[in-house]
């Protein structure tokens, strides 16, 4: 964990906090989403269901097939579900993420916590770097 914020362009990934308008059957009303990953502008991202691949047979040549995103919640929440109003958040285990950082490092990135001890905060994640174009 870095104790300070880093530099504009030396971030690929951020968890945080992120406010928005959600509409929960009364109404949008503003909400503070928990547990948001955010990408740096620079970073290019693509969803990959474990029913189309599993992780550990994704490989660097399944690139060719992808097209990334470059929207900064491309992850967001996808990566779990519930937390909201009355529901426990749990890592989704069916997906993992292919992500293309801005020095052309591609690396596939699963979520393996969202919590530790039942405390919310603690996200882990595994990371196996792929290929540099």
């Amino acid at each position: 964990m870095v104790p300070v914020e880093p530099q504009k362009k030396k971030w690929d990934l951020a968890w945080t906090y992120f406010s928005n308008v959600s509409n929960f059957g009364s109404g949008e009303v503003p909400y503070l989403f928990q547990d948001m990953m955010l990408q740096n502008r620079n970073v290019q991202v693509v969803r990959v269901l474990t029913s189309a691949k599993a992780f550990a047979d994704f490989a660097a040549a399944d690139i060719a097939a992808l097209t990334f995103n470059t929207s900064q919640i491309s992850i967001g929440a996808d990566w779990r579900s519930g937390g909201g109003p009355g529901v426990s958040p749990s890592v989704r285990t069916d997906r993992y993420y292919i992500v293309k950082d801005g020095d052309n490092n591609y690396y596939k990135l699963r979520f393996t916590a969202l919590t530790t001890n039942g405390e919310r905060g603690y996200p882990a994640f595994e990371a196996v770097w792929l290929k540099k174009d």
